[in-house]
């Protein structure tokens, strides 16, 4: 029973969106038939109609408005494409310098570490050796003899003289590193001032290489806008051509028209234009179910301006169409 009953919905859908369909259907050829008729009044005017080509005015092409880049700003794009790389290179310079200052200073505080601890090793080995020969002395009971100073007076040169070999081993060592460091920082000037060339030189080649590149696209773009201008022109010679050719044919339909007047007259005239008057319209309705057809016509309540004395005749077409 439901199956039956979906059946039976999907069936009255169907049958709805059929006649939806067919209503669309009927509705733009009811709309191409007034236009044709629309035609046919227009050909058989006897005043000028002014002939339209369905052509746009122009093709609506873009240019390309192109802006050359002035010389500072090529400068300023190739400063920023390489300002990266300079940077870069002065970083590591300026950490591989700090670094080597960082370990010679690291070997001067070691110098004077180690020689600070050697002058204390000569002042302690110059205390015991002192007392020794005093105690020497002592056990010789020539404590206050000649001898005994003089033995404490060579001990007290030699502890001196190794004091000032220590202390010049490491004013020399620092002098050495202080000569070291001097030397890595104008290494490291020098570096910079080599990069900076570098840069500079690196700098001409990409604004040129840039510069080239923006005439490159100039040119294209002045070629490209050249096309548009020269399609455009083409097209608007054709458009005149079609408009003149359309004037022609206007003027011409003037002239049958009058000459099917001067020769036939005016009422065979009006009859040639009901006769396609009146076959547009049968052809119409014919497409049609004889009740549409018939529902149709008469709901129009202008179709008796249309159709003139032919109007009861094809009413009258209609009924016996549709009663069959």
């Amino acid at each position: 029973i439901k199956s039956s009953a979906a059946s039976d919905v999907y069936k009255r859908q169907t049958f709805e969106e059929n006649i939806m369909t067919d209503k669309d259907n009927v509705k733009k050829q009811y709309e191409n038939y007034k236009k044709q008729l629309d035609k046919i009044n227009d050909r058989y005017s006897e005043t000028y109609v002014k002939p339209e080509t369905d052509m746009p005015d122009s093709l609506g092409l873009k240019t390309v408005d192109y802006k050359m880049p002035s010389e500072d700003e090529l400068r300023k794009k190739a400063e920023t494409a390489l300002e990266a790389d300079r940077q870069s290179a002065i970083s590591k310079i300026g950490k591989e310098t700090e670094e080597k200052i960082k370990k010679q200073s690291a070997l001067k505080e070691q110098a004077f570490a180690e020689a600070a601890k050697r002058l204390l090793d000569i002042d302690s080995e110059r205390e015991q050796a002192v007392r020794e020969v005093k105690n020497d002395a002592l056990a010789r009971n020539i404590a206050r003899s000649s001898i005994a100073s003089e033995g404490v007076r060579e001990t007290e040169e030699r502890a001196a003289a190794l004091r000032r070999d220590a202390q010049a081993e490491r004013d020399g060592t620092a002098e050495a590193i202080d000569r070291e460091i001097e030397a890595l920082k104008k290494q490291a000037s020098d570096s910079l001032s080599q990069t900076e060339k570098n840069f500079l030189s690196r700098l001409e080649a990409e604004t040129e290489k840039l510069r080239e590149k923006a005439l490159e696209e100039k040119t294209e773009a002045e070629k490209y806008n050249n096309t548009v201008a020269e399609k455009e022109a083409e097209y608007e010679k054709a458009l005149e051509e079609r408009r003149e050719e359309l004037e022609r044919r206007e003027w011409e339909r003037l002239a049958r028209l009058a000459e099917i007047k001067n020769r036939q007259g005016e009422s065979a005239l009006k009859s040639m234009k009901q006769k396609e008057i009146l076959s547009a319209t049968k052809e119409f309705f014919d497409g049609l179910s004889p009740a549409d057809a018939l529902s149709l016509f008469l709901s129009d309540t202008g179709m008796q301006s249309v159709l003139g004395e032919d109007y009861v005749w094809f009413l009258n077409y209609l009924q016996t169409r549709k009663n069959g």
